[in-house]
């Protein structure tokens, strides 16, 4: 799991791998993920918009 924490606001995101779906052989991987959201603030927050950048981490 990844968490990150801004502002108040704490994101958690795991990553599923999908075998099933994926063609190592072609280069090609599937991934699922499970992202979270928490107000960990005083205040209170109310999302807008979201936009995720997933990018490979090696």
């Amino acid at each position: 799991m990844v968490t990150q924490t801004t502002e108040g606001v704490k994101i958690s995101v795991i990553t599923y791998y999908q075998p099933e779906y994926s063609r190592p052989l072609s280069n090609e991987f599937m991934f699922a993920y499970q992202i979270s959201i928490e107000n960990t603030g005083s205040h209170t927050v109310q999302l807008i918009s979201r936009h995720w950048y997933i990018i490979d981490s090696n």
